[in-house]
């Protein structure tokens, strides 16, 4: 009677070593693919969005995987970013303390956003949505209240 040893038996069956090597290979790609999640075992994987998309009467935000680096440090963590309502300044009009700006495509011209509800005139919602990584500028022509465009 022969003896058998596992290592002996393995080699003689080509098709447990295949096998084998199939598995350590989705191991290994496995473990490649969540090496970047390790430090966030719940971590959002892609854009979230809590209203839907670009619904401008709800409050929303969205949420989404972003890197950051510090000091030469690479984080891994997840940015929020939030709708806001807005008011647009008329020109002359002085700058408020809380604001926000944007700058035309072609530079010339820059448009100032007072943050904060906007009961009366010019009022607008940064609506954030994950389908662009800029927000959209929507007009609300009842006013803006609570991060939402008045119905």
């Amino acid at each position: 009677m022969s003896k058998f040893t596992f290592r002996d038996d393995i080699i003689k069956n080509k098709k447990t070593l295949l096998i084998i090597l199939i598995i350590i290979i989705i191991l290994v790609i496995a473990a490649f693919l969540t090496k970047n999640n390790t430090n966030h075992p719940g971590m959002i994987r892609s854009c979230v969005d809590s209203d839907g998309g670009a619904d401008y009467f709800i409050k929303g935000y969205i949420t989404y995987p972003t890197t950051v680096y510090n000091n030469g440090s690479k984080i891994d963590t997840i940015a929020k970013e939030e709708d806001r309502c807005l008011r647009k300044i008329a020109s002359g009009e002085p700058i408020p303390k809380a604001y926000h700006s944007t700058t035309s495509p072609d530079g010339k011209t820059k448009t100032i956003y007072e943050t904060g509800d906007c009961l009366e005139g010019d009022c607008y919602i940064m609506e954030y949505t994950c389908n662009s990584g800029v927000p959209d500028y929507h007009s609300c022509p009842n006013g803006c209240k609570d991060e939402a465009c008045i119905k």
